[in-house]
């Protein structure tokens, strides 16, 4: 199944199960609010960042004394893995209505462990909530998030205080600094209210029951406010450990 359109009154959403389970492209009041072409699967719609979210150093994971390689696809050239390894592979839908639609798919190379992913949308009349739930077959280092590229609204209201330094290599230094006005390619922890983007005709607010949101505003016809579990590299600076046979489960919902 290439394609799946999930609608309602206010909103139509387009999924594709088979280019990594993202949402291509959303559009909310007659305004398309997300950029649903690219030159890379990187570079559009809103895709789920798994097994780990952001980079991870050198593309190399260290996991009790033992080390793997994963695929070095920064685009920045520095040399890190990025953004997890299922958002460019074919996901199975499980289930599917006219608003809801449940994905899943099976880790395999060049992830090291055992699990299962399933990426659920679901579409209300004034929202859109996608489920991220990862179950281990193995114990893994796990990290859970979202990378959507959304159209250069009219105006963003980003109420973060705190942000964690970037380094010369774009990965966090360990140090927590006061937040930028200027959003390039950095991490931000506790937003003081509501993350809202601000379109002609509609406005989206932003919630997660992620710890960390990473903002990058460098493209000029695009933003990207992502949910992460954690910052980049935690894999490996302070990993979360999801036991064989326990789970780990992330919510984002895009309201307006």
């Amino acid at each position: 199944m290439e394609v799946v359109h999930l609608y309602n009154a206010r909103a139509q959403a387009v999924v594709h199960p088979v280019r990594g389970g993202r949402l291509g492209s959303l559009t909310v009041n007659g305004t398309p609010v997300m950029v649903h072409t690219g030159d890379s699967a990187l570079d559009w719609g809103c895709y789920p960042m798994v097994p780990f979210a952001g980079r991870v150093r050198d593309g190399l994971l260290t996991f009790r004394e033992a080390s793997h390689s994963l695929p070095a696809n920064d685009p920045s050239g520095l040399g890190h893995a990025i953004h997890g390894t299922v958002f460019d592979v074919e996901w199975t839908v499980v289930s599917l209505t006219s608003t809801r639609i449940h994905m899943t798919h099976e880790f395999g190379a060049p992830w090291p462990w055992r699990g299962v992913v399933h990426h659920q949308m679901e579409l209300h009349d004034a929202s859109l909530t996608c489920t991220l739930t990862v179950d281990a077959h193995d114990d893994m280092p796990l990290m859970i998030g979202w990378h959507p590229w959304f159209m250069r609204p009219v105006e963003s209201v980003l109420p973060f205080q705190t942000m964690l330094e970037r380094g010369a290599d774009y990965l966090p230094t360990g140090k927590h600094v006061a937040a930028r006005t200027e959003y390039a390619d950095d991490c931000f922890v506790d937003p003081q209210g509501p993350i809202t983007l601000r379109y002609d005709n509609v406005t989206l607010t932003l919630h997660s029951d992620c710890s960390h949101w990473v903002v990058y505003s460098q493209p000029t016809h695009a933003i990207c406010v992502e949910p992460q579990s954690g910052p980049p590299n935690e894999v490996n600076d302070a990993p979360h450990i999801v036991r064989a046979g326990a789970s780990m489960q992330r919510e984002f919902t895009i309201s307006w």
